[in-house]
């Protein structure tokens, strides 16, 4: 029987070795024995546990490896919050997940046996990251250097100079709190701000709610926390932020102090790159150095064939013409002078695994492909960084200025999903009017209502957006009508017509039924011989009564709204009659009704 020798730590990146050790002493005698591995993980962001894969591995000296890191690695996402000014904190577990294996031991006879699951007992967790292969010391970071020095999962240096509009995010891995919506711990983003005649001021902001296992991306610009605004009149020299615990049973301060030094040279370029490091954060790096631009074109030149008499032609026909001519923009610049530390902590960004430029309120992505630099002599007395970066695509056919701004759009999917569901609220007799209202309830969100009424106010009228609320429409005493109303979403996109019709008409005896054997509800409206003589709503399985005068050797029509039956029947003295269908119209002709009234039933599958 499979013992575990060896698991992998409580915590891991999985960018570093994941290994299990499996151990069976009957392989020591038995050459044809296999162990099987079972990969179970749940991504920390939500999803069912899932199986990523079964392995088979052969046992040596009775004992087996089984490295996850390769399977885990690629199933975790880093996440990028969006283009946000403000101190909005987003936290993220797309790159986390927890883990575990069942295991068991087959052989040529034995090929089926059932699995051990005993390891659901020692549940383990990955995040998307790691370290140096040759820095790799088993559990070192999440056991070691984490808790004694609670750093952001930052590598730059620790009193950063930075500009004050410099977008900045310190990465926060959440492994003290289980999770946690609107309760304690009440966690708050501390800041100091020092001014340069030595005065300080403090202030803080709430990180929300906690999910164990989820990467925080906390602002910590000047102007991301709106630090300029705590007084004005002064000149800020530094600040520094760090998160605290103030729950009266807290663990309070549960991270490093973090400096940024207000750099006071002018920042020409206004170029910062993002990039994703190698602990799974989000660091800035500034272009301070000079810039320059190239561009790189490609294109293909083609021969083409041209009529004998081309010369004739008023337009010659190009013979070689230049097909899909591309370029692509590539910067050569230079991150500046850095402290020698700071420097060598910057190669990070380097390795280019993600990385971005804000351009048009969006984050572009880059790629990075610096080349051979000299880093350091030992006679150097300044340290730069030169880098050399593009846009992240092939190159582009169609050109746009950069001084131009395009706008927003209106959503991509141009769907709107919002519904809206009427009911009949009242119906008042004034005079030879009636006063109908209808109430109305909105699912989802949207810009704005609109309403109408086909036939008689055919043009869709905008009123504002409301959860609920309800819309009165007046018509002569004994008008049948329909109300219609949708949710708009932005500009030419709505949702789903919500729909209720009405009979105005004095109420006589209802002496008829309408049965709706389908899943859908349904408005349907009773034609005459062309006139409409009845509407009104009937929900699913279910059903409606009406009022239906005698008539003799007439076409009957049936309108339903969003139902396409199968088989209608319609039912006069116990005689059955099927209903021709077309769509939603179901028609019957030469029909003949007494006061008896009639029955119809909607079904959505035919009775025969």
């Amino acid at each position: 029987m499979i013992e575990i020798a060896k698991r992998p730590y409580q915590y891991n990146f999985s960018g570093n070795p994941i290994v299990y050790e499996l151990f069976d002493n009957d392989a020591m005698d038995d050459a044809t024995l296999s162990f099987q591995v079972k990969v179970i993980y749940v991504r920390m962001d939500g999803g069912p546990e899932t199986v990523i894969t079964t392995l088979t591995v052969s046992p040596y000296q009775a004992r087996a490896q089984v490295d996850l890191s390769s399977l885990l690695h690629p199933l975790l996402d880093h996440y990028l919050p969006p283009v946000n000014n403000g101190s909005t904190v987003y936290g993220s577990g797309s790159a986390a997940c927890f883990f575990y294996i069942e295991f068991r031991t087959i052989s040529p006879t034995v090929t089926n046996p059932a699995w051990n699951s005993t390891e659901t007992s020692f549940i383990r967790w990955a995040y998307k990251g790691g370290v140096h292969v040759f820095r790799y010391r088993g559990n070192a970071f999440f056991a070691q250097y984490l808790p004694n020095q609670k750093p952001f999962f930052t590598w730059q240096i620790r009193n950063k100079i930075a500009s004050l509009n410099e977008r900045i995010y310190l990465g926060w891995l959440n492994l003290y709190y289980s999770t946690l919506f609107g309760g304690a711990p009440t966690l708050k983003l501390k800041v100091r701000v020092v001014y340069s005649d030595q005065t300080d001021v403090n202030t803080e902001f709430s990180i929300g709610d906690l999910n164990k296992g989820y990467m925080y991306y906390i602002p910590a610009g000047a102007t991301q926390l709106n630090l300029q605004a705590l007084d004005p009149s002064k000149t800020i020299w530094y600040w520094q932020c760090w998160l605290e615990d103030i729950s009266s049973v807290g663990l309070g301060i549960i991270t490093e102090k973090y400096s940024f030094t207000s750099d006071g040279r002018n920042d020409y370029n206004q170029i910062q790159i993002h990039y994703r490091n190698s602990l799974g954060g989000l660091d800035t790096v500034r272009i301070r150095g000079v810039i320059q631009k190239n561009i790189d074109y490609q294109a293909a030149t083609t021969e083409r064939s041209a009529s004998p008499d081309f010369a004739e032609s008023a337009t010659p026909p190009a013979l070689l013409r230049t097909e899909h001519a591309i370029e692509q923009l590539r910067y050569r610049a230079d991150i500046g002078y850095l402290q020698k530390e700071e420097q060598d902590r910057l190669r990070d960004a380097m390795l280019n695994r993600e990385a971005w430029m804000v351009m048009f309120g969006r984050f572009m992505p880059l790629n990075i492909f610096t080349g051979a630099i000299e880093l350091t002599r030992s006679d150097s007395m300044k340290w730069n960084m030169p880098i050399e970066f593009s846009l992240a695509d092939s190159g582009s056919e169609y050109y746009t200025p950069d001084s131009v701004d395009l706008g927003d759009a209106d959503p991509s999917t141009n769907t709107c999903t919002s519904t809206i569901t009427l009911t009949h609220g009242s119906t008042v007799i004034d005079g030879d009017n009636s006063i109908v209202t209808f109430n109305y309830a909105v699912s989802g969100t949207g810009s704005g209502l609109r309403w109408r009424v086909p036939g008689i106010a055919e043009a869709w009228t905008e009123i504002a957006i409301a959860s609920s609320g309800s819309i009165a429409f007046t018509v002569g005493t004994g008008t049948q009508f329909t109300m219609q109303m949708q949710v708009v979403c932005s500009a030419d996109n709505y949702g789903a017509i919500g729909s209720f019709g009405i009979d105005t008409a004095p109420a006589g005896t209802p002496n008829s039924t309408i049965y709706n054997e389908t899943g859908i509800d349904s408005t349907f409206k009773i034609r005459v011989n062309g006139t409409q003589v009845n509407i009104g709503n009937v929900l699913y399985e279910s059903y409606a009564a009406f009022l239906f005068a005698p008539v003799s050797a007439v076409e009957i029509v049936l309108e339903l709204d969003g139902i396409n039956p199968a088989q209608v029947d319609l039912i006069i003295g116990g005689v059955t009659t099927l209903g021709i269908v077309t769509g939603n119209i179901i028609t019957w002709v030469a029909v003949t009704t007494t006061s008896a009234g009639i029955t119809m039933i909607i079904r959505d599958e035919p009775t025969n």
